[in-house]
């Protein structure tokens, strides 16, 4: 499984400062399967947002798993990979989205502070959390 914060490392080399992916081939599958989880999650967060939280778990996670095929395939479209590459980098893509979905939702919980994804530990940002007075995902403290 890729890290949550190679995924995130990753989207930000993927995605860049504006969001849009670049046409440059030189990623791995590994980190544009990150990369696309990191973009399912803020998606799903958004789409949760905007129409509430899904009946249960696991239409939360068929959702989240839509929002990852589609983002993966956005970023194989950019790169070029084959189509063997696309399957292997979608299924990553949401087998990631999925645990991180987990951790989050599923006992990501807190421990002594109040970040989002994976709460704070030792003063480490969460996914939502704030270190040092500098936002996590969205910049939110215990959000998203």
């Amino acid at each position: 499984m890729f890290g949550f914060d190679d995924a995130q490392q990753a989207h930000q080399d993927v995605y860049g400062q504006d969001g849009q992916p670049d046409n440059q081939a030189t990623f791995t599958g590994e980190a544009l399967g990150g990369a696309a989880a990191f973009e399912a999650m803020r998606k799903y967060e958004q789409h949760e947002e905007a129409n509430g939280k899904p009946e249960n778990h696991q239409m939360a996670k068929e959702v989240l798993a839509g929002f990852a095929g589609v983002e993966a395939d956005r970023l194989v479209q950019t790169k070029g990979e084959d189509f063997y590459d696309s399957e292997k980098i979608k299924r990553q893509a949401q087998d990631n989205a999925s645990n991180y979905y987990d951790q989050k939702y599923q006992g990501g919980g807190d421990q002594g502070g109040d970040g989002g994804y994976g709460g704070q530990q030792g003063g480490d940002d969460g996914y939502g959390g704030q270190q040092g007075g500098d936002g996590g995902y969205g910049g939110q403290q215990g959000g998203y």
